[in-house]
């Protein structure tokens, strides 16, 4: 596990090493970075002020926090914790997947699958998404683990633990929502009958209630920022439930990755069914549990209403960060697929078949990622320029302005905890009665200008290049979240 885990964060360190020098482009990400770096002590994990989009995430603000207190305000830091989660999520999947067919090759295979398909591009280059996702998907990993275990020793002490593990899952983002039902799909994994099953399960059902009461609560109390508003019982689900199957299993797979065509959408249907007609009992049983996770992992999204582009779009129209638990699945039925290629063919051919499936797919995976997320790496930039350029405008100690960028309230908030001690002041107009020596630094960004009132008016100090990558729509104030 350790070697497997040195691996994994290499290869997304060499594959995507240029999120080290990536910056904060969303608002979330500055809400969890600058509250982390604010806050002397890890008590405002709870406070309401702290709720992103009206969800109370405890334990990715305490995840926060831990790194603030060695990094502070330098971004890569953040980043390169993602990425280590993201790898041990990986090995931990080998770990279960081994556990449940007790075969190495299936095990690293899914491992490796889960590592190389480009359901994680979000999370990757989207600080708040990858804090979110890798944590609850670590967490509800290590529980599964640690459940399997103590099902199989004496003693409350694994009980205890797992209890624990499963509290930090729901706390970390509400996809864990699903996590008692994927125990419940562990009980009964491998086919065999235990009595006090119900009684094992009982507690992860009672957390997962508590955790479910207190998010809805807290939704219904936050009615201008909640998300229940876009939720809804209508056709959505079932439209919602075919892209969460067939995305991980068809849209991922090349050529043409991250697209469906008709050569893959009927190619990879035969493909991961071929099982059931040729494998064993346990390839058989490997493949359906995987099916069953996928579903299971996506009931917590399936009522939300996304972008849509169609019922059945040519590109999936549900944002990658979702499919970051269903690819565990997902990854499941190609470990099954792989099981039965062993026991049909043996090992050479299998290896050799593991070797150029996955060698495929790291680099078109790669390649797609990179392509995909050009648009935040472009609003990244922005954000990064203007947060430079206002630093450079500020004397260190009076009130900076800052006018025409079209920033939200929550922006300024969260560069005043993180670079201004509360001395940057956005206003809509030049400020009135104030001192002589005071500046304004004036957008757009394309043109931004520095001003200083010299007792009579306002002079240009100095005046900037454009602070964006390329001239374009002011998406990082208007993107939709």
């Amino acid at each position: 596990m350790l070697i497997g885990f040195v691996l994994s964060a290499g290869f997304l360190l060499l594959s995507y090493s240029s999120v080290m020098s990536h910056y904060l482009w969303d608002e979330d990400d500055f809400v969890y970075v600058s509250k982390a770096v604010d806050e002397s002590s890890p008590a405002y994990i709870f406070e309401s002020e702290s709720y992103i989009q009206a969800f109370p995430r405890p334990v990715t603000h305490l995840y926060f926090w831990i790194i603030a207190l060695f990094s502070g305000t330098v971004i890569w830091p953040y980043y390169l914790t993602n990425l280590l989660l993201y790898a041990a999520g990986s090995v931990l999947l080998f770990r279960l997947v081994f556990k449940l067919s007790g075969n190495l090759l299936t095990g690293m295979l899914a491992g490796v699958f889960y590592l190389v398909c480009p359901c994680a591009t979000d999370n990757l280059y989207w600080m708040a998404a990858g804090s979110t996702g890798f944590l609850a998907g670590f967490f509800m990993l290590l529980t599964a683990l640690i459940y399997l275990k103590a099902r199989d020793t004496t003693g409350c002490k694994l009980w205890i633990l797992a209890c624990l593990t499963a509290i930090l899952a729901t706390g970390a983002k509400e996809s864990a929502l699903s996590l008692p039902l994927l125990l419940t799909l562990l009980e009964f994994a491998d086919g065999k009958k235990r009595s006090g099953w119900w009684k094992r399960l009982l507690p992860f059902y009672v957390i997962t209630l508590l955790f479910a009461v207190n998010v809805i609560a807290v939704q219904l109390s936050f009615t201008n920022e909640a998300n229940f508003s876009r939720y809804g019982l209508n056709w959505m689900i079932p439209r919602n439930l075919l892209h969460f199957v067939l995305f991980p299993l068809v849209g991922i797979m090349p050529p043409n990755t991250g697209e469906y065509n008709l050569f893959k959408m009927i190619f990879y249907p035969i493909l991961w069914s071929l099982p059931f007609f040729l494998g064993s009992a346990e390839s058989k049983r490997l493949v359906r549990f995987g099916l069953a996770w996928i579903v299971l992992s996506s009931l917590p999204f399936l009522a939300w209403y996304m972008n849509l582009e169609g019922f059945f779009p040519r590109i999936c129209d549900i944002a990658s960060r979702y499919f970051n638990i269903p690819s565990m699945g997902a990854a499941m039925i190609a470990g099954g697929f792989i099981m039965m290629l062993h026991e049909r063919t043996g090992r050479k051919i299998t290896i050799g078949a593991i070797v150029l499936t996955i060698t495929v797919m790291a680099v078109t995976g790669v390649k797609w990622t990179h392509e995909k997320v050009q648009e935040v790496i472009s609003i990244a930039e922005t954000s990064r320029n203007i947060t430079d350029l206002a630093l450079f405008s500020w004397n260190g100690s009076d009130t900076l302005y800052v006018g025409s960028f079209g920033f939200r309230d929550v922006r300024i908030e969260s560069y005043n905890r993180m670079y201004f001690e509360g001395k940057l002041v956005q206003c809509d107009t030049y400020p009135e009665n104030v001192q002589a020596g005071t500046r304004i630094l004036m957008g757009p960004k394309t043109s931004p200008r520095l001003y200083e009132y010299d007792g009579n008016g306002w002079r240009i100090l100095q005046s900037f290049l454009s602070c964006e990558r390329t001239v374009e729509t002011d998406q990082d104030s208007s993107r939709s979240r």
